[in-house]
C-alpha cells in the first residue's frame, strides 16, 4: 500500500469496505458467514492497522490467522483453529442457538395463546420447515431428536424455559422476550394493523428474526433452501 493510500485509509472506508465483505453479493456470493468473507475482512483489517501506523508484528499475528483460515480448505488445521470439547461433548454455535432462541419465543407466544406446547411447536415448525436444516443438527447429544424438526421445538422452548441451554448470548435472547414483543406491539400498532392480528404479528416478527438468524449461520445449500421456504410462505 503505497503513502497516498495510506494517508486516506479512514475508519469510514473501512467500514464501507466490511460491509461490503460481510452483506454485499457482488464481491463474493453464497453463504453470508463463508470462510472467504472472514479472510477478506481480516485482510482488509490489516490494511487499515498497517496504514495508520499500527505494529508490523501485531499485522503479521492477524494475516496468521487469515492464513490459518485459507488452509482449512486443504485440510490443514492450526492448532490454534482446533476445536476444544466442553464437558466431552461438542456443544452448538452461538449463531445456530440465536435461531433456536427466537425459534422458542414464538411456541412460547403460542402457548400463552392457549396452545400446547407440541401443538405450538408443530404451527411454528410448519411455518418455518426450510430452517431446520440449519437449526435441527444439534453436535450435543443431549438435545438430539433424530429428523423431528417439530419434537425438537418443543425440547428447546423447554430447554430455554429451564435455562438449560449453553449458549448464555441466546437465553439473553430468550429472557429478553417480553420486552422485544413490546416493542413490536408497539410498531405494530402505530402501522395501523387489525387490532385482531397483533399477536399474529409479533410472531411473525420473531419468526423473520429467527430466519435472520438461521440465514447467518447457513452454508450455500443451506441459505437457496431457506429462500424459497420464505417465497414459498410468504410470511415475512
Amino acid at each position: 500500500m503505497g503513502s497516498d493510500e495510506k494517508a486516506s485509509y479512514s475508519l469510514a472506508r473501512l467500514a464501507e469496505e466490511l460491509g461490503t465483505t460481510f452483506h454485499g453479493q457482488k464481491r463474493f456470493t453464497g453463504a453470508l458467514r463463508s470462510r472467504k468473507r472472514f479472510v477478506h475482512a481480516l485482510r482488509e483489517i490489516v490494511d487499515y492497522l498497517d496504514a495508520n501506523g499500527v505494529h508490523p508484528l501485531i499485522c503479521l499475528e492477524l494475516n496468521e490467522l487469515a492464513l490459518g483460515l485459507i488452509e482449512l480448505d486443504r485440510g490443514t488445521v492450526r492448532h490454534f483453529l482446533k476445536p476444544s470439547k466442553a464437558g466431552g461433548k461438542t456443544v452448538d454455535p452461538d449463531d445456530i442457538w440465536r435461531a433456536r432462541a427466537f425459534l422458542a419465543i414464538a411456541v412460547d407466544l403460542k402457548v400463552i395463546e392457549g396452545s400446547s406446547r407440541r401443538a405450538a411447536a408443530r404451527e411454528i415448525a410448519a411455518l418455518t420447515k426450510s430452517l431446520a436444516g440449519v437449526v435441527s443438527k444439534p453436535a450435543s447429544g443431549s438435545l438430539k431428536v433424530g429428523g423431528n424438526y417439530a419434537a425438537a421445538l418443543e425440547k428447546w422452548h423447554a430447554a430455554f424455559e429451564k435455562e438449560q441451554v449453553s449458549s448464555r448470548g441466546a437465553l439473553l435472547v430468550f429472557n429478553d422476550r417480553q420486552r422485544v414483543a413490546d416493542i413490536y406491539r408497539k410498531k405494530i400498532k402505530d402501522r395501523g394493523d387489525a387490532p385482531e392480528m397483533m399477536e399474529k404479528r409479533v410472531i411473525d416478527s420473531f419468526l423473520r428474526d429467527a430466519t435472520n438468524a438461521a440465514v447467518r449461520a447457513a452454508d450455500d445449500k443451506q441459505l437457496e433452501i431457506i429462500a424459497k421456504g420464505v417465497r414459498t410462505k410468504g410470511i415475512f
